[in-house]
């Protein structure tokens, strides 16, 4: 986490690579991302206390999006995240108390930056 990467290593935990993350800036102890992965192999990351999730594809940032709110296009204080068998994606909005769900994690819209 604060060393701000992603380590990506094999089955027998033996290091494979690794890409920097423009995130996780504070070292406060509820900024602890949480990561999952989907089909095509995407990796998506919690940024919590900067209300937002971001996807990386072969190190590359291809998604993010997120912003401090309340309303469905809002976050506060993203932790958990998952990406169901039909590529839903499912982010805990901890402060907002709820569950958000996106559909088509496949698609990928380019960042416009981290």
């Amino acid at each position: 986490t604060w060393n701000q990467r992603v380590q990506v290593l094999d089955a027998g935990l033996a290091y494979q690579s690794q890409w920097p993350v423009r995130a996780w800036q504070s070292q406060s102890t509820a900024n602890k991302p949480y990561l999952a992965v989907d089909g095509l192999g995407a990796v998506w990351v919690t940024d919590p206390e900067s209300h937002r999730v971001l996807a990386y594809l072969d190190g590359e940032l291809v998604q993010a999006f997120g912003k401090l709110g309340s309303g469905l296009d809002g976050l506060d204080l993203p932790t958990g995240i998952a990406i169901g068998p039909e590529g839903r994606l499912y982010v805990a909005d901890s402060e907002n108390d709820r569950v958000l769900v996106f559909e088509g994690t496949t698609s990928f819209v380019p960042a416009d930056g981290e």
